[in-house]
């Protein structure tokens, strides 16, 4: 749990903790010790708040998913700014949630990343749709990485080959694929495979 105001942190802790389905192994309150952390502790699951002091949120997202792109991350924001979560779908951050949002969505999100799929809030969604026309456009949605893992799938390419052709390992190409799905709306690959040709994507 990264989240610079104490009793906010307390709280969310307390109450995640109570649900009985989480195991909490830390919190911070800043970028330099959550990093320390999260290096230390090596969570599966991280909620973090975008508008830490110092360093952003965002910063320290980019940072740790580099150094671990199978890291899932839950942003969580009181800001109303849009863009908050058009710079976390380009970061590679799993999941968003806004602080104005019912405890339930939180821990909603936090199912769907241990299942290792991607969930934005439906505040978060109609805030990118709302003050970026352009996403409308549901290819828009998908984070660069997605991008070139649906066009891989598309084309034919197994996990085990997207993998070695895009230098990741099997599993974070499986869960772009899956993100790529659950975003898009689709259930299989045929369907993804169509949505490929459509957007001139592929060739058919």
């Amino acid at each position: 749990m990264v989240e610079d105001e104490t009793m906010i942190r307390q709280m969310l802790t307390m109450a995640l903790e109570r649900h009985g389905r989480f195991e909490f192994i830390g919190e911070a309150s800043d970028a330099s010790s959550a990093r320390k952390l999260t290096r230390a502790t090596k969570p599966e699951v991280i909620v973090l708040d975008v508008g830490l002091p110092g360093e952003s949120g965002l910063s320290l997202a980019r940072d740790l998913i580099a150094e671990n792109p199978d890291l899932r991350i839950l942003a969580v924001t009181a800001s109303r700014e849009s863009a908050a979560v058009r710079h976390a779908l380009d970061t590679g951050i799993l999941g968003f949630v806004s602080k104005g949002e019912d405890f339930e969505v939180l821990t909603a999100g936090l199912d769907h990343l241990a299942r290792g799929e991607a969930f934005y809030s439906p505040q978060a969604l109609a805030m990118l749709r709302h003050h970026f026309p352009q996403c409308a456009d549901q290819l828009s949605l998908l984070t660069p990485r997605e991008r070139e893992v649906l066009r891989e799938s598309a084309l034919g390419f197994s996990i085990k080959e997207i993998s070695s052709r895009l230098g990741i390992s099997e599993n974070t190409a499986k869960t772009h694929r899956k993100n790529v799905l659950q975003k898009l709306g689709l259930h299989d690959v045929v369907a993804l495979t169509r949505f490929a040709v459509r957007e001139g994507l592929v060739s058919p």
